[in-house]
């Protein structure tokens, strides 16, 4: 069988497009295209090999900054080691440069070696790292602190987010998410959400799940805390985002968050709840383990320049 040449594809799918087309993607790439992506220029590319599917190459903009471009690749099992990845990089180069892409980078598990090695060869350099983790709810401690307590006892009081009036719930949440979201790691710099961009990303997709998702507010109504949850599988439940107002912190509301997560997922009959937090993160990482999380994957983020 010849080698892919350079360009051999055809674009399949633009995001945010068609649902049904979506759906008959490759897992991993149904994951990477789903929201909080929606709404961001990017395409799915099927890669051809003499007219048939090979695999696909897809990539989003980040941030909103056309220099900087996501991507996942995908190479079906039956076509690896053919230097099929090495041109579908090079069809990706040829979609981003005239759109002004400078930098490429992906997501990789620590423990995908061959994948590791793939980038790496390929001029890929490592700029940051975290660690997924597990709780198994049926084995999660059951005599834990009241959260509501933990906050009221401070004058604030936590609240899901499917309590809170669905037309002005980005709005209240946007002062606290603009000054906490800098905190996390990522590859480019932060640029501050609208209101709207904040409910399309996170508020909105299907998969959010808001009567798991809180928010510790003042007797003002300011949020002070957030905590985000997503549907991630049967049963699973995944926390997207967990914030604390740099003013508010070392106070027992990111404590207070979990506890409410942990008895509210339990009593819904959930089975299990993920966390993934950055290596360096010890503080969240102590709180996660005291909780019962165990660690399952370390997750590396990996760039390049075009």
């Amino acid at each position: 069988m010849r080698s892919l040449r350079p360009g051999e594809y055809r674009r399949v799918l633009a995001l945010g497009g068609d649902d049904a087309a979506l759906a008959e993607l490759p897992a991993p790439l149904r994951y990477t295209w789903r929201p909080p992506l929606a709404g961001l220029p990017g395409d799915v590319l099927a890669l051809e090999l003499a007219g048939e599917l090979v695999g696909y190459a897809g990539y989003a903009v980040a941030e909103g900054a056309p220099e900087r471009w996501s991507f996942t690749l995908l190479v079906l099992p039956a076509f690896r080691r053919r230097g099929i990845g090495g041109h579908a990089l090079g069809a990706l180069g040829e979609e981003l440069r005239p759109r002004g892409g400078a930098r490429l980078f992906t997501l990789v598990y620590a423990n995908q070696s061959e994948n590791m090695r793939f980038l790496l060869q390929r001029g890929f350099h490592a700029i940051g790292r975290s660690i997924s983790c597990q709780l198994d709810l049926a084995a999660a401690p059951t005599s834990l602190d009241d959260p509501e307590a933990i906050v009221a006892g401070q004058g604030l009081r936590l609240t899901p987010l499917d309590r809170l009036p669905r037309h002005s719930l980005a709005e209240r949440l946007l002062p606290l998410w603009n000054s906490t979201r800098p905190d996390q790691p990522q590859a480019w710099p932060f640029v501050p959400y609208s209101a709207r961009r904040l409910a399309q990303e996170m508020l909105e997709p299907d998969a959010v799940a808001l009567p798991f998702s809180y928010a510790v507010l003042t007797p003002q109504n300011e949020a002070v805390a957030l905590a985000l949850s997503a549907n991630v599988g049967a049963g699973q439940l995944g926390t997207t985002y967990l914030a604390v107002d740099p003013g508010m912190r070392r106070r027992g509301l990111a404590l207070a968050l979990k506890l409410r997560l942990i008895a509210d997922a339990r009593a819904a009959h959930y089975v299990a709840l993920f966390a993934e937090n950055e290596t360096h993160n010890a503080a969240m990482r102590a709180l996660n383990r005291r909780l019962g999380y165990r660690d399952l994957l370390e997750l590396v983020v990996v760039e390049r320049e075009l």
